[in-house]
């Protein structure tokens, strides 16, 4: 009975939401974005296409993704702050 009541628990302070709806006040509250971009060339230069041309930069190097590929990136935003760019967790899932 307890671990259900600790799960219950976490399942309420984690939150699943685009880059660009995050909240400025997170108040220790766990969220994962997720969103959807895309690979622009072979060096592993992205964009997230949530996000507006100036804040739209991502590295995709490493991830196995090729030029035009659509990649869906997932990042666990640390809790402790409210900093947007705060990423303890990332993984990315190419789309080809």
């Amino acid at each position: 009975m307890t671990t259900l009541i600790i799960l219950l628990a976490l399942i309420n302070m984690i939150h699943f939401t685009a880059v660009d709806k995050l909240p400025e006040q997170r108040e220790h509250q766990i969220y994962i974005t997720v969103d959807r971009g895309i690979c622009l060339n072979e060096a592993g230069d992205g964009k997230v296409l949530t996000l507006d041309q100036q804040h739209d930069y991502i590295s995709y190097k490493g991830t196995g993704a090729a030029t035009g590929d659509q990649v869906i990136t997932f990042c666990v935003m640390n809790p402790l702050n409210d900093y947007c760019d705060d990423i303890i967790y990332r993984t990315d899932i190419n789309l080809h």
